[in-house]
């Protein structure tokens, strides 16, 4: 399968336009950044809503347009209308919240088009590359990193209200920041860490180098790390330590790399001895009882809902530590996008597309996302709500009966340590798979076998630094 940014940029370089090769990660960094999801209600508006064939996808007028040589509307488009399409994957968020402001905001005429199964997606997404396509768009990040290089995405942050502006969580806006312009912005979020307990390790942060002085301790658990499926395995602890952000790591600085040192074969030893030896007993009702029971340093938390993060500390109390993953940058624990919103350039000046974007971003449609984090600072304090008669916590949302949420002991929230969490998250990295890719291809023949690691060594060097020349 092509990637759909490889398909933009062979594409485009038929036309004599150049864009950067693009290609989505290889599988297993697909099941690394794999999210446990829900269903959510869909809206009961969404017949308000025109719903075009899959596959079709307006073009520009010359009105909107001076190139006369630009493919006309589809027939089935009035000129003027909206089109707004999901070339993502089938989400009932999207679909029903442009279903509702459609219904209540009728004289826009907004098309909605599902166009996410892989040749529609790659039919649209040429299209916008040259000048065409839909308007309002629900987008995967890589193929954004494609588009911008094109100048095909407009500027969101020209689009969005002062209110709007200010209450979204900076991770979210640097995610889709290029070059000082906001062109995209995930309508959802989950953020993903690693748990520890402060028995093992007290401070807030750590370090590559700190992860190895503490799986030294005499008191230290035989287990490494669980990934958010409770899986042990050679892949998960060599992400988790160095290849979560390999591009910022301490084995990478200024296009030069330096895996051949003794704190990187000190891992990579430490990740053979001990993966796959500790009792797991991790399970679906209980993924942190691997950290409770004492036999593994840590697991990774994916956290999409203020419920998922207080009972960490329900279960842990003070000894919770959402220290994040290692790094020499301090905290770093990331934000996971559920699809990107961007705008079509030469849907800019349309009637009803800047209505529609802040639309999608207020409080009044991100209450929808019981499933997913709310890219808005301010929608936990508008959904916390406090039952003085049974002193208790819990979260509303309109479109389900809400969830009881877990008190301190003292009788407070975790809404301040909440906010905190959320405004302190990175957005996760996707420029660095590549690298990562390559490193552990060549540290898996020597976990798997009884390979020299000096060779290994030598060969990740050798493989990384070629491929950092030839992307500088």
């Amino acid at each position: 399968m092509i990637g759909l940014g490889l398909c933009i940029s062979l594409f485009l370089s038929g036309c004599g336009v150049s864009a950067p090769t693009d290609e989505s990660a290889i599988s297993m960094r697909q099941s690394a950044t794999s999210t446990i999801s829900a269903p959510e209600s869909a809206s009961p508006e969404q017949s308000a809503v025109t719903f075009s064939p899959v596959g079709t996808s307006p073009g520009i007028s010359p009105a909107e347009n001076e190139d006369t040589d630009a493919s006309p509307p589809s027939p089935s488009v009035a000129e003027g209308r909206i089109t707004a399409a999901n070339l993502y994957h089938e989400d009932a968020f999207f679909s029903g919240r442009v279903a509702s402001f459609s219904k209540e905001n009728p004289s826009y005429g907004i098309e909605y088009q599902a166009l996410y199964q892989e040749d529609d997606a790659e039919r649209a997404l040429l299209e916008i590359a040259t000048g065409n396509g839909p308007d309002v768009l629900y987008l995967d990040r890589r193929d954004i990193d494609a588009l911008q290089a094109n100048g095909a995405l407009g500027d969101l942050g020209s689009l969005l209200s002062r209110d709007t502006a200010d209450a979204l969580l900076p991770g979210a806006v640097q995610m889709g920041t290029y070059d000082g312009n906001l062109l995209a912005i995930p309508l959802s979020v989950d953020i993903r860490t690693l748990l520890t307990s402060r028995d093992y390790w007290p401070v807030d942060t750590w370090t590559v180098e700190d992860v190895l002085s503490a799986s030294q301790g005499k008191a230290q658990p035989q287990g490494l790390f669980l990934d958010m499926g409770g899986t042990d395995s050679y892949f998960y602890n060599l992400y988790f330590i160095v290849g979560i952000n390999i591009g910022d790591s301490p084995f990478i600085k200024d296009g030069k790399c330096g895996f051949d040192c003794q704190e990187f074969r000190d891992i990579l030893e430490m990740i053979k001895a001990r993966t796959g030896q500790a009792v797991n007993n991790s399970t679906p009702q209980d993924r942190l009882a691997p950290l409770t029971e004492g036999s593994y340093m840590g697991v990774e938390c994916v956290i999409s809902n203020m419920s998922h993060f207080c009972r960490v500390y329900e279960k842990l109390g003070d000894s919770a530590n959402l220290v994040g993953y290692p790094s020499d940058a301090g905290k770093t624990y990331y934000l996971s996008d559920n699809g990107m919103l961007a705008v079509n350039q030469n849907a800019m000046e349309k009637e009803g597309v800047k209505e529609l974007v802040n639309y999608l971003l207020s409080l009044e449609a991100q209450q929808y996302l019981p499933y997913r984090l709310s890219v808005r600072l301010d929608m936990p304090e508008s959904q916390l709500t406090y039952d003085q008669a049974m002193q208790t916590y819990n979260w509303q949302s309109p479109n389900y009966t809400g969830f009881q949420l877990p008190a301190k002991e003292d009788g407070g929230s975790y809404l301040e340590e909440y906010l905190d969490f959320l405004e302190n998250a990175a957005p996760l990295a996707v420029s660095s798979d590549d690298i990562f890719n390559m490193v552990y291809e060549e540290a898996d023949s020597y976990f798997q076998s009884d390979k020299d690691l000096d060779a290994v060594i030598d060969t990740i060097q050798r493989r990384v630094q070629l491929y950092l020349d030839e992307r500088n």
